[in-house]
């Protein structure tokens, strides 16, 4: 493939690029990263010859690499002049490449708030299909960009979807140990209780994480203690050598902890 085109874009001359393009050099050939000569100008943030480009009739929603979009460049690098232009210009706000990478989902990993709120406002959905990969929220509860996650559910992206192995956003905060998080999400109505049926709960994963202030919150917003199938308290089976994690979990659960002990379940 003649590369020429994207040799020009990323040294950034703009005569040369207009050379090329009247001589019809090729407007969506693929670079070594999979990347349209579009994207490439994306990337190194160059917004003249976005504009070159655009005026020079490339196809502005073309996917590269893993189906991903010029939009969603700008959105991930979190680059709102780039975004507005291409959004002007007719890019698709909701084009999903691979693994449910939207341009929403590339602005949630950079925690980029302007560019979350421009997308928002041209039509982005925050609960679109994300078919093997993660949400928007997903991936800002992932990466805890919190303004990022209060946007969305600003937005209405719902707080319990799940990703296809069962996990929300609520226990993946809690799986990393971010309260704040798990306190926002649970304040958008998230269930305390998801994962408890097909395996683990956002109470299992604090325990484990030995967080006690994380323990107590979630009690307190009615998270129960799953029973495994012999009938023990799982999180009071995990906790058996954190005694401060086992007398919330006691307390909260009304089990005399004693008694319990004697009986061989813990």
């Amino acid at each position: 493939m003649d590369s020429s085109l994207h040799d020009a874009i990323v040294e950034g001359s703009e005569d040369t690029i207009r050379r090329l393009v009247e001589l019809g050099a090729d407007l969506e050939g693929l670079d070594a990263e999979g990347r349209t000569p579009l994207m490439a100008a994306v990337k190194a943030g160059h917004p003249p010859i976005v504009r070159l480009l655009l005026e020079a009739g490339v196809q502005i929603n073309a996917q590269g690499l893993r189906g991903r979009t010029a939009l969603f460049g700008a959105s991930r690098q979190g680059s709102v002049e780039l975004a507005r232009l291409l959004l002007v210009n007719g890019a698709d706000v909701n084009v999903v490449g691979e693994r449910g990478m939207t341009a929403l989902v590339g602005a949630a990993v950079a925690g980029s708030e302007d560019v979350i709120r421009l997308l928002l406002a041209a039509g982005a959905k925050p609960d679109i299909d994300c078919q093997e990969g993660l949400s928007a929220l997903q991936m800002a509860v992932s990466t805890n960009r919190i303004n990022a996650v209060r946007l969305l559910l600003a937005a209405g992206a719902d707080p319990g979807a799940a990703d296809p192995h069962g996990t929300t956003a609520l226990t993946s905060a809690a799986m990393m140990g971010h309260l704040d998080m798990v306190r926002i999400l649970l304040d958008a109505g998230a269930d305390p209780d998801a994962g408890m049926g097909s395996g683990f709960s956002a109470l299992d994963f604090a325990v484990a994480r030995e967080n006690s202030e994380l323990v107590q919150l979630l009690l307190e917003r009615g998270a129960g203690q799953p029973k495994l199938p012999h009938g023990a308290n799982r999180p009071m089976l995990m906790a058996n050598d954190k005694p401060e994690i086992l007398d919330l979990l006691r307390t909260a659960d009304g089990t005399d902890i004693h008694e319990v002990a004697k009986n061989g379940d813990l």
